[in-house]
């Protein structure tokens, strides 16, 4: 507790007899001087994180079962509050929820309203639990006073930090933005603006937004090309709308070319789009996405119409016509032939980029 140095709040989660058991939350007041524990509170539900209030009269726990509750620093026997944030999705029927994995507790200093970030707790469906407790993951939820807004992530989040004006804890914090940590991504979220918007990406793309099934490497290619890249990188415009505040994670140094000529790296992926990168500096910089799948849709419908009317010969589909290159397989991927021609040839990636030749 950072009001009084001498006391550490330990907070974790166990099971009391079954390891598949429901977990049993605790938070214990450790006095670091004595070595002794002063005070213990027992959660019905497992705990997860636990944030103070910056007036450091309460916390604040979230719970495995999607629950957050309110313990006053003077009184262990039972919360002041739990709540779940999210029962007004499920209107028709009683929901579980998924786990809030992080909370936070803020405030707002102009207006004093309280501002809860939290992530996960999302309603599971009872059909579908094991999906839906994996995309409980990818949501943010942001408690404004009486306002609820639930922002959805395209990947699982790792963790996430408020990010506040004043370093002095006993300020009110009237966070500014949240950094969130995706599994394949960074994201910074403006609090200040209207809708939440984002700030745009201090680095590139996801390399894997869609997974790479070829990859390509030039040294010092074409000038006239490369030229175009990156005149059609500085054309493109983003369909986003990005916040217009100062981007709060700021430091460091652009590092200089290495080398004095340029490189260039072409992925092709599954869903059939081509991906170019400047590999020139020391960041790896998008410059344009090619979607090769729109020149075989007409393909592919014409494919599958065909193949009710001669059902004589049910094994021929579009993609028996592939040739695999098997010298240029093996030089610029991991994966063996037979598995490429498995993954290829199959119906869950019938767009999949094989080979990429330079002419």
């Amino acid at each position: 507790m950072d009001k009084c140095p001498t006391l550490l709040y330990i907070g974790f989660s166990t099971h009391l007899s079954l390891p598949n058991s429901v977990p049993v939350g605790h938070v214990i007041c450790w006095n670091l001087q004595q070595k002794t524990s002063e005070s213990v509170y027992s959660l019905p539900q497992g705990l997860t994180s636990l944030s103070w209030h910056y007036e450091g009269r309460q916390f604040m726990c979230s719970h495995c079962d999607g629950s957050l509750s309110v313990w006053n620093l003077r009184a262990n026997d039972k919360p002041v509050s739990v709540n779940y944030p999210h029962t007004r999705i499920c209107k028709d029927e009683p929901s579980k929820f998924g786990p809030v994995t992080k909370v936070v507790w803020s405030a707002v200093k102009s207006s004093g309203d309280s501002f809860i970030i939290f992530s996960g707790g999302m309603p599971q469906q009872n059909d579908q639990q094991q999906n839906s407790l994996k995309n409980s993951s990818c949501f943010l939820t942001i408690l404004r006073g009486q306002t609820t807004n639930v922002l959805h992530m395209d990947n699982s989040i790792v963790d996430f930090y408020v990010v506040t004006p004043s370093p002095h804890i006993a300020d009110v914090p009237d966070p500014v933005a949240v950094i969130v940590l995706l599994e394949n991504d960074l994201v910074v979220i403006d609090l200040k603006s209207e809708n939440y918007p984002l700030f745009e990406g201090l680095h590139t793309l996801d390399l894997h937004e869609s997974p790479i099934t070829y990859c390509y490497y030039i040294t010092e290619p074409n000038s006239i090309f490369y030229q175009n890249l990156l005149r059609l990188q500085s054309k493109q415009t983003s369909k986003r709308t990005y916040s217009q505040m100062e981007n709060p994670i700021s430091g460091g140094r652009y590092g200089s070319t290495i080398f004095g000529y340029n490189e260039l790296i072409i992925t092709g992926h599954a869903d059939g789009s081509i991906k170019f990168w400047d590999a020139s500096g020391c960041n790896l910089v998008f410059l344009y996405k090619l979607r090769t799948n729109r020149l075989f849709d007409r393909i592919q419908i014409n494919a599958s119409a065909s193949s009710h009317v001669a059902s004589s010969n049910p094994s021929k589909d579009v993609n028996s016509n592939i040739k695999f290159d098997s010298k240029s397989t093996r030089a610029n991927s991991n994966t063996n032939d037979e598995q490429l021609q498995q993954m290829l040839l199959s119906d869950d990636n019938p767009f999949s980029i094989y080979s990429i030749k330079m002419c």
